[in-house]
């Protein structure tokens, strides 16, 4: 069961980032922005915080 997203975040890109990220999109079929943007983002956060994990060996 999917969790309903219900907190928003307002992200301002300039017109060089939006032509970019709209070209990026067009390219490579992604339709769904946000479902991108947010996958984008949260791999990121997973893998900064797996590196920041201490490691036992």
């Amino acid at each position: 069961m999917l969790n309903k997203r219900t907190n928003g975040i307002l992200l301002n890109l300039n017109d060089a980032e939006r032509h970019y990220l709209n070209r990026f999109c067009e390219r490579y079929n992604i339709n769904n922005r946000a479902k991108f943007i947010r996958e984008t983002l949260f791999s990121v956060i997973i893998q900064q915080t797996e590196n920041d994990n201490p490691k036992l060996f």
